[in-house]
């Protein structure tokens, strides 16, 4: 499965498009709008041998709370877990790669 960011139009809030980079990023230059930090598209992809794969897609947002982006781990270790309005997380243990500004899972 995969987890793409989400653009949106500024005015009419619409979904844009995927960020830039193929929904990696959170810039939306080439499909344009606004990055939507509370809606991701979700691509789920099944496949057997012999018989073609069945792809799935679809938006899942938060509508309730705040969303902050966190950044980078240089919170340091020992302490709780920040929250917002912070961006850094309390420690790195080597499953998160967070090159490009951006979090994913190694």
């Amino acid at each position: 499965f995969t987890v793409q960011n989400v653009c949106r139009e500024a005015t009419s809030r619409d979904i844009a498009g995927l960020s830039d980079s193929g929904g990696s990023a959170t810039t939306c230059v080439d499909s344009g709008g606004l990055h939507d930090p509370s809606t991701q598209k979700i691509t789920v992809t099944v496949s057997w041998q012999g018989a073609d794969p069945l792809i799935f897609s679809d938006y899942i947002t938060r509508w309730r709370n705040k969303a902050c982006e966190q950044t980078d781990w240089s919170g340091g270790a020992g302490g709780p877990v920040s929250t917002c309005p912070t961006t850094k997380y309390d420690t790195d243990d080597g499953h998160i790669d967070n090159t490009g500004g951006a979090l994913k899972l190694k």
